[in-house]
């Protein structure tokens, strides 16, 4: 039986001793002579006042005890229920700044945060400037607005959040107006009485501040200050980390651009490179068989004129399809994010129909939902372009076929036709002067990380097949269904 169970057993077993007690004196008093009676009756009188005075002292004394614990139960209570509120408080604010956040909401969260934690009117955040000598406010939450323009900068030293910072120490102030570290008005003016301020710490150094105002005066606890400490602490290091954030976002944006800019520079040379040896050699031919079928047709020689104006009529064809399916895989070059497959197929479809070629298309193994980062798809669409170029200027080929397989992380295309293929050996060695742009196919798959391998003999095709990385597949209710992109 516990203590409480005993104390209630003896306030019931008392009175009923008590009474018990007085019926045995009463029969003992009939039995005796009268003198005897009379004294003993004053006596038992006497003590039965004393035991009643006692039981209600013992009474009111757990009483007493009775309204001592509840209120520290009641009190434990509630300094745990405050506890387990800070410590999920603590939680909550730790996971949100574990993720990469830009630097306003690293800020705006600890002082929404602390302000409802703790249950002050407001609650600022100044952080250190870049020249290291002042504070500049960055975030507030419950402040009047014409008190963050007074409070919008500090230097280093002044005031209470000044002191703070540069001594990287906490500040508590019970009565601002007693204050002589309070030197300057605005807190004041705008009614607040108490303050405390601690240092958003980063490796021993001051991020900034974190500085809480109460309206009413208030003695901040340990527990509160202990609080403020460990937020600030949190804060500091995640200002840091989105410090560091920001900055890495710069440099690859600033990377980026550098990398666009080479490619634009590169992309230039290939397309400078592709009309030297395409197009300009195409006029250059074109302007001769013109001034040669002239020359003829002075010197009355005009069967033969005729036929050097049909060759550069086939000089004119031969250019123009080159520059056509140019303009064409530019256009059809997919925007970033939208699917590259059936922006192929209708690429390959639209060569076959211009050139009289069976063409074929296949995107198989969830190669018909792939994404490509956006220079992939220009440089791979291009290397496709390059191929079924080949495929009409020298294969002599009646069947083309494009097919997609995906890998993993890789897209894998294949190129074939049934034409007449080349000597590759030859063509390694410089003896064949044709190299039907393999060059530039090669450039084009490796500066975006894909492989390019060529197999071919004379007689018997030639297959083309490059890899290049790409996306993850789509969800569901981006795929595309498969009768949209194979024949």
């Amino acid at each position: 039986m516990n203590r409480s169970r005993r104390r209630r057993a003896l306030l019931v077993l008392f009175p009923v001793s008590v009474v018990m007690l007085a019926v045995a004196a009463s029969a003992i008093l009939f039995s005796l002579p009268t003198d005897f009676k009379t004294v003993l009756a004053i006596v038992l009188v006497a003590a039965l006042a004393v035991i009643a005075l006692i039981a209600a002292w013992q009474q009111g004394k757990l009483v007493q005890r009775y309204r001592t614990i509840k209120k520290e139960l009641v009190q434990r209570s509630d300094d745990l229920h405050k506890q387990t509120e800070r410590l999920a408080a603590l939680h909550d604010l730790a996971q949100r700044l574990g993720s990469p956040l830009r630097m306003e909401e690293v800020l705006l969260q600890g002082a929404e945060r602390v302000k409802t934690v703790l249950g002050v009117d407001a609650a600022h955040i100044h952080l250190v400037g870049d020249e290291g000598q002042t504070l500049k406010l960055e975030t507030a939450v419950g402040a009047p607005g014409t008190f963050l323009a007074e409070e919008a900068t500090l230097s280093m030293g002044e005031c209470i959040c000044g002191q703070a910072a540069s001594s990287v120490q906490p500040i508590v102030v019970f009565d601002l107006h007693s204050d002589a570290r309070a030197t300057r008005v605005a807190c004041k003016r705008h009614g607040y009485c108490s303050v405390a301020s601690v240092p958003l710490r980063s490796r021993d150094r001051a991020m900034g501040i974190l500085t809480v105002n109460s309206s009413a005066k208030r003695e901040f606890s340990q527990p509160d200050l202990d609080l403020l400490t460990t937020l600030g602490n949190q804060l500091g290091a995640a200002i840091e980390n989105a410090q560091f954030y920001s900055e890495m976002e710069r440099r690859v944006q600033e990377l980026s651009r550098q990398v666009e800019h080479l490619v634009v520079v590169q992309e230039r040379e290939r397309i400078s490179r592709e009309i030297h040896d395409g197009l300009a050699q195409a006029l250059a031919l074109l302007n001769m068989r013109v001034s040669v079928a002239q020359s003829l047709l002075v010197a009355g020689q005009t069967e033969q004129a005729r036929k050097e104006l049909a060759e550069a009529a086939e000089v004119i064809d031969t250019a123009n399809r080159d520059v056509r399916e140019a303009i064409t895989a530019l256009r059809l070059t997919s925007p970033k994010g939208a699917v590259f497959t059936p922006t192929l197929k209708e690429f390959v479809l639209d060569f076959g129909i211009r050139n009289n070629i069976e063409t074929g298309f296949q995107a198989v193994d969830g190669a018909r939902a792939v994404v490509l980062a956006p220079m992939a798809e220009v440089q791979l669409m291009r290397i496709i372009q390059e191929a079924l170029t080949n495929v009409r200027k020298h294969a002599r080929a009646q069947h083309a076929q494009v097919e997609l397989t995906r890998r993993g992380t890789r897209l894998i295309v294949r190129i074939e036709d049934d034409g007449q293929g080349f000597d590759m050996d030859a063509m390694l060695t410089g003896q064949n002067k044709k190299n039907f742009g393999l060059t530039t196919m090669n450039e084009r798959a490796a500066s975006i990380g894909g492989l390019l391998d060529v197999r071919t003999q004379i007689g018997g095709g030639t297959r083309i097949t490059v890899s290049v990385p790409c996306e993850p597949e789509l969800s569901p209710e981006r795929q595309v269904p498969l009768e949209e992109v194979t024949d």
